[in-house]
């Protein structure tokens, strides 16, 4: 299949998926390889151009009921990712998430018997980059620009303009190169 095929049959899945789920979507949305699971119980929305490739995972995004997922334009998830608004996750524009990612702003059960479920709205400014296996908690923070190092785990407030790494994630240095990733 030519690759301008495949781009057609990619965007037309895409957009078929979309309107199946009530996801609200900007121009160009494609799939490269398996759709995600979609579980819309409140509002999804993804900007121009939003792309998904899977080429063995599928990746997954779900609202609860009452739920929120903005994502801005241009951004690319990787297989295996899993983003979860139980409460807000709002995605930026020229975001990169890479292979097995999770963004979840729910612990979804309690930690300790009758503390209750954690939930917080996540925001993921334009321009970051999560690398493979990055978790980001509920109520989590990532500045503009940024790059979460693989494996990392994401709680609290990242700055932006930073490579951050560990576990938790902290900067390790900024980066003093400006501009978009994609």
């Amino acid at each position: 299949m030519t690759s301008v095929v495949r781009s057609a049959h990619g965007l037309v899945r895409a957009v078929a998926a979309f309107r199946a789920h009530g996801v609200q979507h900007g121009s160009l949305p494609s799939f490269d390889g398996r759709g995600p699971h979609l579980s819309n119980r409140g509002t999804m929305r993804v900007g121009d151009r939003f792309a998904i490739r899977a080429q063995q995972t599928r990746a997954a995004l779900a609202t609860g009921p009452g739920g929120t997922l903005l994502v801005g334009d241009r951004v690319f998830i990787n297989q295996g990712a899993v983003i979860h608004a139980d409460v807000s996750v709002t995605i930026g524009s020229h975001v990169l998430v890479g292979d097995g990612v999770a963004v979840c702003d729910t612990d979804f059960h309690e930690v300790e018997p009758g503390a209750g479920v954690r939930r917080a709205p996540i925001v993921v400014g334009d321009g970051v980059w999560l690398a493979r296996s990055v978790l980001v908690l509920p109520g989590a923070q990532i500045g503009e620009g940024t790059v979460v190092a693989a494996g990392s785990v994401v709680r609290g407030e990242l700055p932006p303009w930073v490579v951050a790494a560990g576990t938790p994630a902290r900067p390790v240095r900024d980066i003093t190169a400006r501009g978009t990733r994609r």
